[in-house]
């Protein structure tokens, strides 16, 4: 409230009562407190604040599930691990994100902005002349 200036300043019950005014009419979003104890608002729904934070992670580069919950979990509180989740595979249906493949003697799927970069898996691969190790394959059923 302090950050308002001139004829957008007012005392702390009116911008409450434009607040939930704003609440009700679907225009402003609320958001759990973040490094405070007051509530955030935002023109957006929750969803898009969440891309966006997923979004910012992987500009960093590739990033695994849980390496992405744990950066976004704080700034999203009020909601679930599974509601986050269920964003990431939305982006990644959406195409926003690539979901990664494994690298090899890891069975954990990766997360980035861009398609794979093969020097990532040519990395990890055994010398020549050493065997990949096995990977159990799944029958089309």
């Amino acid at each position: 409230m302090k950050a308002l200036t001139g004829p957008y300043r007012r005392n702390k019950g009116e911008l409450s009562n434009i607040l939930e005014q704003l609440l009700d009419e679907g225009r402003v979003f609320r958001f759990a407190p973040y490094r405070g104890k007051v509530p955030r608002y935002w023109d957006r729904p929750v969803e898009t604040y969440a891309s966006g934070l997923i979004e910012q992670q992987l500009r960093k580069g590739p990033r695994s599930l849980a390496a992405i919950d744990q950066a976004i979990r704080k700034p999203l509180r009020d909601t679930t691990t599974t509601w986050r989740r269920q964003v990431l595979e939305r982006l990644v249906s959406d195409g926003t994100i690539y979901k990664l493949p494994p690298l090899p003697r890891s069975g954990a799927h990766r997360y980035s902005v861009t398609s794979p970069e093969p020097g990532d898996y040519l990395r990890v691969m055994p010398p020549p002349g050493r065997r990949l190790p096995e990977t159990p394959h799944q029958t089309p059923g």
